[in-house]
């Protein structure tokens, strides 16, 4: 059974630092290929505690409001569009 559905990671998965070394290993990547700065987008309202985790990690709101974004995902029942409200967080990395 996966740890992940999409959208939610599955309640007995949480807080055990998966996501935190995740995200770490995103930001080397991208210093070791130049980058200077990373970002994501959070739910806007449904997920405060992705919410808080991006911001214990010293991500920032990046001060221009929510936004829409939507998409199209395929699984064994077909294909589904999503949408959601979301903010851009982003953070400059030093390594």
């Amino acid at each position: 059974m996966p740890f992940w559905r999409g959208d939610v990671t599955k309640e007995g998965y949480r807080k055990k630092g998966v996501a935190t070394a995740i995200i770490r290993e995103a930001e080397k990547l991208a210093s070791d290929r130049g980058c200077t700065h990373i970002g994501l987008e959070v739910s806007s309202k449904d997920n405060p505690e992705a919410r808080r985790l991006y911001e214990h990690l010293g991500y920032i709101d990046w001060g221009y409001g929510e936004f829409q974004i939507s998409w199209e995902y395929h699984d064994k029942h077909g294909t589904s569009t999503r949408s959601d409200i979301v903010i851009f967080m982003q953070k400059p990395l030093v390594y």
